[in-house]
């Protein structure tokens, strides 16, 4: 009983700070856009092209992203790299593991609420980017996979890990 109890807190948990994690990374890339971008159009035009911007924080390594932003994408990666590495450090003191292995599922688990995120920010594309990349369901599945699996799991896993240690 006490496991099922401490794995409902762990997901509970972990879902949350993931959440908090990506808008967390979203303001970040909002601040970064407000001090060096001029952005036409009013707040939510800055606010969608934020969001986008913060999704080419982890594409970098996919290419995927016009070519305006893979090359500021690749600068700004370790944002979000240090921003899920901290999310999943956090996750996995919150929970007091006192194992690697541990602390890394209690850190990967922050990926529920971050592809949560990354899955209710998708309209960003379509109000930011004409053309939308995500035209083609096949580069939005990898898009998501890779923005909210693949690098919350890596780095929310290896802050956890840390964590653990």
């Amino acid at each position: 009983m006490a496991d099922a109890i401490d794995d409902s807190r762990t997901v509970r948990d972990g879902t949350a700070t993931g959440a908090l994690a990506w808008i967390l990374g979203v303001v970040i890339a909002l601040v970064f856009l407000a001090l060096f971008s001029t952005i036409d159009g009013g707040f939510l035009d800055l606010f969608a092209t934020s969001v986008v911007f913060y999704y080419t924080f982890h594409l970098w390594p996919l290419i995927l992203v016009p070519a305006d932003l893979s090359a500021s994408a690749a600068v700004f990666a370790p944002v979000a790299m240090l921003v899920l590495f901290w999310a999943g450090f956090r996750a996995a003191i919150r929970a007091e593991t006192h194992s690697g292995r541990d602390g890394f599922a209690r850190g990967a688990a922050i990926a529920i609420g971050y592809l949560g995120m990354a899955i209710v920010s998708l309209p960003a594309f379509a109000i930011s980017i004409e053309g939308s990349l995500l035209a083609d369901p096949l580069v939005t599945v990898v898009i998501v996979a890779t923005t909210g699996i693949v690098f919350p799991v890596v780095f929310g896993g290896l802050g956890g890990w840390i964590a653990g240690r």
